[in-house]
C-alpha cells in the first residue's frame, strides 16, 4: 500500500491529491446516502415503478445542460480558466439555469404523451422542477467550489444533498403507505432547494443579483451544453429505451444495478473533481502540457477505478442481498456493467482537457459519435435482449469513445508543435 501511495504521489502533485482527498470524502458520503435512498425506493417501488422513475431521471439528465445552455461547464471555464469574479458567473449561471429549467419543463410536460406517456404530467412536472431547476442551481454552486478549489465546500454540498434526500425517504417510508411518483418528486425537490440556496448563501455571503444572459453567454453557452447533453443522453438512453418499449421492469433490474456499480466510479471521479481547476489552468497554457496532466491523472484513477470494479464484480450476490426478493436479477447486471466504469476513466480526463483546451467542439463530435452508436446498437439490442442489449451497447460506445479521445488530443499535441494549432484565443470570454 506504501509503494502504491508513492507511486500516486509521483504521479500526482501534493496539492491535487489534497483536493481529492477533499473530493473523495464528499464522493462517498454521497454514496453512502445514495445507497441509503437507493434501497428506501427499492422498499417504496416495485422494479417496474423504479424503471419507470429511473427511465424518467434519464431523460432529464438529458435535458439539463440543454435547459442550463451548459451554464456550470460555462461558469468552470469562465471562472478557472478566464479569471471572471465569481459572484458574477454565479449571478448569469442562476439566472440562466431557472430560466431555461422553466421553459424547457414547461415545454415537456406539454409534450409528455408523445415523449414518455408512462409517467403522468404531475409528477413529470414536480420532477422536471426538482431536476431542471433545482438540482441545475445545486450543480452550478457545486462547480462554483469546483472553480475555486474550494473541494470541502463542494464535499459538504454534496453529503448534505444526498442526507436531505435520504431524509426525505425516510420519512415517506414512515408515513407513506402507498406511495405514489409525484411525493416522491416533491420531496426532492424540496431536498435539492434547500441546500442549494444554502450553498448560494455559503459561496457568495448571499442571495446572487440575476444577470440577464447575454448573447456571449449563449454562443459559447450552447456548445458546452450541446456536447455534454449528447453525453448525458449517451450515458442515460439505456433506461430510458428500456421504458419507452415497455420493458420497465428491465429498466428497474439495470438501474438499480448501474446505481450500485456507480460506486466503483468514485476514483476517477474524485481525481476530477480535485484537478479539474487544474486541468483547465494546464489547457489554457498549453494541449501539450494539458495532455501530460491528463494522462497522469489516468493512469492513477483507471488503477484504483480497475481494483473498485472487481469488488464490485466479486461482491455483487452481496449487494442484491440486501434488496428486495424482485431485484435478484441486479447481481448478474452488476456483474456485466462491472468493467464500464474502468472504461470511462480511460477517457474522461482526455476529454476534459479538448475542453480546458477550447478544443470543445471537437470532444462534441466525438460524443456525438458514440452516442449514435450507443443508441443505434440500444435500439437493436433492447427488444430481443433486454437490459444484456443495453449493456453491450454501452460496452461498444464506450470502447469507441476512449480511442477517439486520446487520438484527437494527441493529433492537437502535433498540431501545437507544429503551429497549426486552430485559434484558441478568440474562443475566450472577453
Amino acid at each position: 500500500m506504501r509503494q502504491l501511495v508513492e507511486r500516486t504521489r509521483s504521479l500526482v502533485s501534493k496539492q491535487v491529491l489534497h483536493q481529492t482527498g477533499w473530493s473523495l470524502v464528499g464522493e462517498v458520503g454521497r454514496l453512502l446516502t445514495q445507497i441509503v435512498v437507493f434501497v428506501i425506493l427499492t422498499y417504496l417501488f416495485d422494479p417496474s415503478e423504479y424503471g419507470v422513475l429511473i427511465g424518467t431521471l434519464g431523460l432529464l439528465m438529458f435535458l439539463q445542460p440543454y435547459a442550463g445552455l451548459g451554464a456550470t461547464h460555462l461558469l468552470l471555464q469562465r471562472v478557472a480558466g478566464d479569471n471572471w469574479s465569481l459572484e458574477r458567473a454565479i449571478g448569469q449561471g442562476t439566472t440562466i439555469s431557472v430560466m431555461g429549467g422553466t421553459a424547457v419543463t414547461l415545454a415537456l410536460v406539454g409534450l409528455q404523451p408523445l415523449i414518455l406517456p408512462q409517467v403522468d404530467r404531475l409528477s413529470l412536472a414536480i420532477l422536471g422542477g426538482s431536476e431542471l431547476i433545482a438540482m441545475a442551481v445545486l450543480e452550478l454552486v457545486i462547480f462554483a467550489a469546483l472553480a475555486t478549489e474550494r473541494l470541502r465546500a463542494m464535499a459538504m454540498l454534496r453529503i448534505g444533498h444526498g442526507a436531505a434526500r435520504a431524509f426525505a425517504g425516510l420519512i415517506l417510508l414512515a408515513f407513506v403507505d402507498t406511495l405514489e411518483l409525484w411525493m416522491w418528486a416533491v420531496a426532492a425537490t424540496v431536498a435539492a432547494s434547500v441546500v442549494a440556496m444554502i450553498g448560494l448563501l455559503a459561496m457568495t455571503t448571499q442571495i446572487p443579483r440575476p444577470i440577464s444572459p447575454t448573447r456571449e453567454d449563449v454562443t459559447e453557452g450552447v456548445p458546452l451544453s450541446l456536447g455534454f447533453g449528447i453525453s448525458m443522453f449517451s450515458a442515460s438512453t439505456d433506461t430510458f429505451l428500456l421504458v419507452r418499449l415497455d420493458q420497465v421492469f428491465d429498466a428497474g433490474i439495470y438501474g438499480a444495478a448501474n446505481r450500485v456499480v456507480g460506486i466503483a466510479r468514485l476514483p476517477a471521479r474524485a481525481l476530477l473533481f480535485g484537478s479539474t481547476a487544474r486541468l483547465y489552468a494546464a489547457g489554457a497554457r498549453s494541449v501539450r502540457e494539458g495532455r501530460d496532466m491528463a494522462l497522469r491523472a489516468t493512469i492513477v484513477a483507471t488503477g484504483f477505478t480497475g481494483i473498485a470494479a472487481l469488488v464490485m464484480l466479486l461482491a455483487a450476490d452481496l449487494v442484491v442481498a440486501m434488496l428486495p426478493g424482485d431485484y435478484a436479477d441486479s447481481a448478474e447486471a452488476m456483474r456485466w456493467l462491472s468493467l464500464l466504469p474502468v472504461l470511462g476513466s480511460a477517457s474522461i480526463f482526455a476529454g476534459t482537457m479538448l475542453t480546458a483546451a477550447r478544443l470543445h467542439k471537437y470532444r462534441v463530435a466525438l460524443i456525438s459519435l458514440s452516442a449514435s452508436v450507443n443508441v443505434g446498437l440500444n435500439i437493436l439490442l433492447i427488444p430481443d435482449h433486454g437490459w444484456q442489449g443495453a449493456v453491450a451497447a454501452s460496452f461498444v460506445s464506450a470502447m469507441v469513445h476512449a480511442v477517439g479521445v486520446w487520438t484527437m488530443l494527441q493529433y492537437f499535441v502535433r498540431a501545437e508543435q507544429r503551429g497549426t494549432l486552430p485559434d484558441r484565443n478568440q474562443q475566450k470570454s472577453r
